[in-house]
């Protein structure tokens, strides 16, 4: 019986799980490349000066 809960409990998370662990590399992903932009217009901005 308790085999059965627990993979009640896996079935009704796991979409949820995945579409949380996607949101969060997705979010990392975009900060990364903001910071890598950010970083190149600064330095950009440094040689110009």
């Amino acid at each position: 019986m308790d085999e059965m809960a627990t993979l009640k409990q896996v079935l009704t998370q796991g979409p949820f799980a995945a579409l949380f662990v996607w949101l969060l590399w997705s979010t990392k992903r975009e900060a990364r490349e903001r910071e890598k932009e950010g970083k190149e217009r600064k330095e950009r901005e440094i040689k110009s000066c």
